[in-house]
């Protein structure tokens, strides 16, 4: 490690084509670290959720810890999100079908480069590129009818009242979108997406003349609630049920930068322990309690990122 910083570089590229299995893939990663003699280096290893790759008893990760105990695996945390996200919508139905007709609106456009010359007259700003297997993708298009539901609205009004200039399936659709756009269960959730999503801005209204709650009778307004927890909760359940071996990285905290001035009246114990438990044999730990306790002392480092810290103390 420099002391510019941590660097990541590409090794190359293996074509496994003719064999995706756990054991050929494990035996590419080992010719490779045998090649740059760091088989008692690796420290962990990342992954998607296929199962070839992550599974625990005889997947990729499974094997190469065989032979590299301290390399520990860690799922690509972006890619759980994504999964969890998925799931639970997935997992309720009325969620589902909104995120369904979000995909709708966006391939509606796709398919036909007048509509989108349409769009951009109209409303000036392209919905996302389809890609339903990918959370930051509804997240986008969350963000685009938060910020332009009444323009996209606009726009459908006008096809449906110059039908004339258009064809039968653009003008159908069109209607079907009107009436979509305007519904209470779409806003309903449009809202409680809008604010969970992390891309969403706070500051952008929904600047349209939807129905109110107050307009809506006592047996609905029951249901949405329960609807509303429901999601909450899923979204909750699932993040657990998938995060639980986070704890593994807890000496991650060590360097969490906007804890140091806690650390300096209470040493982070639990946290070197878990570095004891992953990684004992590369530290002396005494000297690294000594120096950490005199970063966690010094103000100069209570509001520096972890990366900024490298180059006071370069390898």
């Amino acid at each position: 490690m420099s002391n510019e910083g941590v660097e990541e570089r590409v090794l190359g590229f293996v074509d496994v084509s003719h064999d995706r299995s756990a054991k050929c893939l494990a035996e590419h990663v080992f010719r490779l670290l045998n090649e740059y003699k760091c088989i008692d280096k690796l420290v962990a290893q990342t992954y998607d959720g296929a199962s070839v790759m992550s599974g625990q008893h005889n997947g990729l990760q499974t094997l190469v810890r065989s032979k590299c105990k301290n390399a520990i695996f860690v799922h690509c945390y972006a890619h759980k999100l994504n999964l969890i996200l998925k799931q639970s919508v997935d997992y309720i139905k009325e969620c589902k079908i909104f995120f369904t007709t979000l995909s709708g609106l966006s391939s509606f456009f796709s398919k036909s480069t007048k509509r989108i010359h349409a769009l951009d007259q109209e409303v000036k700003k392209r919905f996302p590129s389809v890609a339903p297997t990918r959370w930051n993708y509804n997240s986008r298009l969350i963000e685009m009818m938060t910020e332009y539901r009444e323009e996209v609205l606009n726009l459908m009004n006008s096809i449906v009242e110059n039908g004339e200039k258009w064809d039968s399936e653009t003008l159908l659709c069109a209607k079907g979108f009107c009436q979509t756009i305007q519904d209470f269960d779409f806003n309903f959730f449009l809202i409680i997406f809008g604010n969970i999503l992390p891309q969403y801005h706070t500051d952008l209204p929904l600047r349209s003349k939807r129905q109110r709650v107050t307009d809506v009778s006592v047996d609905r307004k029951t249901n949405y609630r329960r609807l509303y927890f429901e999601i909450i909760d899923v979204l909750i359940s699932k993040t657990n049920e998938r995060f639980t071996e986070i704890t593994q990285l807890t000496f991650f905290s060590l360097l969490d930068f906007s804890k140091f001035e806690q650390y300096i009246n209470k040493f982070p114990t639990n946290a070197m322990d878990s570095l004891k438990d992953k990684y004992g044999e590369y530290f002396d730990f005494a000297i690294l309690r000594s120096e950490l306790s005199i970063i966690y002392s010094s103000t100069e480092f209570h509001k520096q990122q972890v990366q900024e810290l490298n180059a006071h103390f370069p390898a």
